[in-house]
């Protein structure tokens, strides 16, 4: 195996190539290219000493790293270089190919992806380096290399945040955030707030389109759809597992299908799109999904249309409505049940982040935080226990409860009124709720055309 240098926490472990990162008891110690337990288990690490006198290579120095790392890709065949070919390509060119090409051993080995990965982002720091020292803002003054060689003046650069501009495009870093984030405010200037929030969920063991590509590329077998729906989950998932490139260019190419195909055709199903913002983000599982922004054509605005208006075109294209019988729609539907996981207490938060279960509503309605100052002591503190009560209830409700809005009210014991000052006594900021009964309050928003033709969990 091609040794690389890896720091883990305080002690180095060697096994040639590249540095990767100064790992800190107080800071994340995975890197792309090691076990996320590593830390746990540095017992188990054998450490390769780089030779006497001599000193590790790093990876673009080191002609043979990857030839040497993946034996079993590269069947003892080294690639040939560029003064061998008749046009010279670049490695990202070389990378695409080889996670593209029929052969799947590149493309089917995780450790090789992000060996390329960490690869690519090397080269790109190294290229952007000297641009990125001469375009900063200092004022006319030029760098020198003493200065640079001084780890005081180091952290300064990063300090200022002046030494982060090489990261500006690699994605995922912050300096690339706020790139991308430059480019959102760009659009809302001359287009306002946008008009909807969507997010959109992968579903590979759903998508049979998918499972018949992998079956074809994995195991060379075409599997018609009776046997789709034969396989088992753990089969599926063994699919998946076994080819993540071809998962994800295929959920980059339904997204721009999706977006081209039903989103901007004739049959606007969230209103004709002026414009559209969204960024891609995977999950700990390493599935993908995308939060969007949409800016629709003469579209309601809060505090500038009236209430009604956009009561009337919420319900006209929203809707956590759940089917009666059983249906293809309701078994889109059981998608948007929202179940909890651990992503619902991060950042701190004791309860579902999300506020689900959310209130049961007898039609959509936009409320405000109430002003306790409008009301006596004694009103205040009643407010407060009926929305506890009504907390502690919702909690306690099970998925699909069968009840009706009045009954709900007659367990509560409270009128409408009372309800209604109950749910404004526990927001923060105007919100809308959307019309809801008892049995749907686990189901989060979605559009019936969207949810159709995306077969997956979204939201809007």
């Amino acid at each position: 195996m091609h040794m690389m240098k890896i720091q883990v926490l305080e002690k180095k472990i060697v096994m040639t190539g590249v540095k990767l990162m100064n790992a800190r008891p107080s800071g994340v110690t995975d890197t792309l290219l090691q076990e996320p337990d590593v830390v746990e288990n540095v017992d188990r690490i054998i450490s390769f000493a780089s030779g006497e006198g001599n000193r590790p290579l790093i990876i673009f120095m080191d002609k043979d790293s990857e030839y040497s790392s993946f034996p079993i890709i590269f069947c003892g065949k080294r690639r040939p270089a560029n003064n061998e070919r008749k046009v010279p390509v670049s490695y990202s060119t070389i990378c695409k190919w080889e996670l593209r090409c029929q052969g799947r051993r590149a493309a089917m080995s995780v450790p090789n992806i992000f060996y390329k990965l960490k690869k690519l982002q090397i080269k790109q720091i190294q290229d952007s380096a000297c641009i990125s020292l001469r375009k900063c803002k200092t004022k006319g003054k030029k760098y020198t290399a003493g200065e640079l060689k001084s780890e005081d003046y180091l952290n300064k650069l990063v300090h200022l945040d002046e030494g982060f501009r090489v990261l500006k495009n690699l994605r995922g870093s912050p300096p690339y955030y706020e790139k991308c984030k430059k480019g959102l405010f760009a659009m809302i200037r001359p287009l306002g707030s946008p008009t909807w929030f969507c997010s959109f969920s992968a579903a590979e063991t759903r998508w049979s389109h998918l499972l018949k590509t992998l079956g074809r590329i994995v195991e060379k077998k075409e599997y018609t759809d009776d046997e789709i729906q034969q396989i088992t989950w753990e089969q599926k998932s063994d699919l998946i597992q076994k080819d993540p490139v071809t998962c994800a260019r295929n959920f980059d190419h339904m997204v721009h299908l999706f977006i081209c195909d039903v989103l901007k055709r004739n049959v606007i199903p969230i209103e004709e799109i002026a414009d559209y913002f969204y960024r891609v983000e995977f999950q700990q599982t390493g599935s993908p999904h995308i939060h969007g922004l949409f800016w629709v054509k003469e579209a309601p605005q809060y505090e500038k249309s009236s209430n009604e208006q956009i009561v009337n075109f919420v319900d006209k294209y929203i809707t956590c409505y759940k089917p009666d019988s059983p249906s293809e729609m309701e078994n889109l539907v059981n998608l948007q049940l929202h179940r909890y996981a651990k992503t619902c207490k991060k950042a701190g938060h004791k309860i579902c982040r999300f506020n689900f279960p959310l209130p049961p509503m007898p039609r959509t309605m936009i409320f405000t935080p109430l002003e306790n100052s409008c009301y006596d002591e004694d009103n205040q503190k009643n407010i407060k226990e009926n929305a506890e009560k009504i907390k502690e209830v919702l909690d306690n409700m099970k998925c699909g409860e069968e009840i009706t809005s009045e009954g709900f009210l007659n367990n509560l014991q409270l009128t409408k009124e009372s309800y209604i000052l109950a749910i404004r006594h526990t927001l923060k900021r105007e919100t809308l709720c959307l019309k809801r009964a008892p049995s749907e309050i686990r189901i989060n928003n979605y559009n019936s055309v969207l949810l159709t033709a995306w077969q997956a969990n979204m939201d809007i």
